[in-house]
């Protein structure tokens, strides 16, 4: 059996049937539960948000999210981008947290501001320290992220899919589908602390998703996969290059399941959703995420092809031609 024939058998059992078909559900927080069935367990704020962790009459739990900020349309649409993320790993089948849009102007018990929109969270039961305190102690000192920088990058050879993060997402079989995520929707954050790990169920769930569909990171993971063709491969092993195989194959999941005609008709449902019409500036930024992700999406499909050139170079450096 080659090797080529190998890595495709291993995705294989990675991506199960469940994930490629994905479902379509409401977007609305009704979808979880009513807002007369919340209690408030606990609440606080942290330097952008208002949190409120709250349980409903079932005994189940969440955390709603709210921003602070001022400029109410512009930090609204974060919600926007907030569910937008979380559904599609939804339908695509990559653990993360659920989460649903509380419009503006709907009164929940947790969300402190009643004109303004929030996002309400299944509450993930986990270990949101396994990164930092074991996985990256294990690993090393900066030898660990799954951070594809841009804005924050030292320089222009620190964006986007990096040898570091590819031989990042190697550590675990769930990491190579959340960094093809992170790279369609060009979230640069992926820290320590938003991705919560079950022990028992050997599971990492993702969280945060709000820093999406703002930059194109699929053109700066092609760019950084042509500087490793060009190496010759130099830096990958096997294990790298099954974690590129799940990755290719997550992104092809994307690209065919996310068309950009779907991902328009999904930001205009939110922006019904988020009951903020009558703000110009929350239409334009809406309309912003759209054209950025159309972008992602073309990007994405250059970056397949590239991907796909990298594969053939391996086949052949282990001695097998296709």
């Amino acid at each position: 059996m080659t090797h080529m024939m190998i890595l495709v058998l291993l995705v294989m059992m990675i991506i199960s049937v469940k994930d490629i078909i994905g479902r379509e559900f409401s977007f609305l927080y009704t979808d979880f539960c009513q807002a007369d069935e919340l209690s408030v367990m606990r609440e606080y704020e942290v330097s952008r948000s208002y949190i409120a962790i709250v349980k409903d009459t079932r005994g189940n739990k969440y955390i709603i999210k709210q921003h602070k900020k001022k400029d109410v349309p512009k930090v609204d649409v974060l919600c926007v981008r907030e569910m937008f993320g979380a559904c599609m790993a939804e339908m695509l089948g990559i653990p993360a947290n659920k989460v649903r849009l509380i419009p503006a102007g709907e009164s929940v018990r947790g969300k402190p501001l009643r004109h303004r929109a929030a996002t309400i969270h299944e509450f993930i039961e986990g270990n949101i320290h396994y990164v930092e305190r074991t996985l990256i102690k294990k690993q090393g000192k900066n030898k660990f992220s799954l951070r594809q920088l841009y804005s924050r990058a030292p320089t222009e050879a620190d964006y986007g899919l990096t040898l570091l993060v590819i031989l990042s997402m190697a550590c675990h079989r769930d990491f190579p589908r959340i960094v093809a995520l992170d790279t369609f929707l060009g979230i640069s954050d992926r820290k320590a602390r938003n991705m919560i790990y079950d022990e028992k169920k050997d599971i990492f769930y993702f969280i945060d998703f709000d820093n999406g569909c703002m930059r194109d990171l699929c053109y700066w993971a092609a760019v950084r996969i042509k500087e490793i063709i060009k190496k010759q491969g130099s830096g990958l092993g096997k294990k790298e290059y099954v974690a590129l195989a799940v990755y290719y194959e997550t992104l092809k999941q994307i690209v065919d399941m996310f068309p950009p005609e779907k991902v328009d008709r999904i930001f205009q449902e939110l922006f019904e959703d988020l009951h903020m019409r009558e703000h110009d500036d929350a239409a334009y930024y809406v309309g912003l995420c759209k054209k950025r992700m159309r972008t992602s999406y073309e990007s994405a499909k250059k970056l397949l092809v590239v991907l796909k050139e990298l594969f053939a170079l391996y086949s052949k450096n282990t001695g097998f031609y296709h």
